[in-house]
């Protein structure tokens, strides 16, 4: 698996989740709900979101390691 930098993956996170909102901003919701419009529309705003969740795991793991890291260096 790849190893990404933390702010690496910030960016990454940031970068989907302001796409996914933008994409899901442009959906015909009413033509959506009555199933005139295929769920086609909402594919790309939900791969969007689902990879900006995907990148916040990683992310964390990082944040409580480094932190587990200082506090470990403070103690001593």
């Amino acid at each position: 698996m790849i190893k990404l930098s933390k702010l690496t993956l910030f960016l990454l996170i940031l970068i989907n989740s302001t796409l996914s909102g933008i994409f899901f901003a442009t959906v015909n919701w009413s033509g959506l709900l009555d199933g005139v419009i295929s769920i086609r529309e909402i594919q790309l705003p939900i791969l969007f979101f689902l990879l900006s969740i995907y990148f916040v795991f990683p992310y964390v793991k990082i944040i409580k390691s480094d932190k587990k890291t200082k506090l470990g260096e403070k103690k001593e």
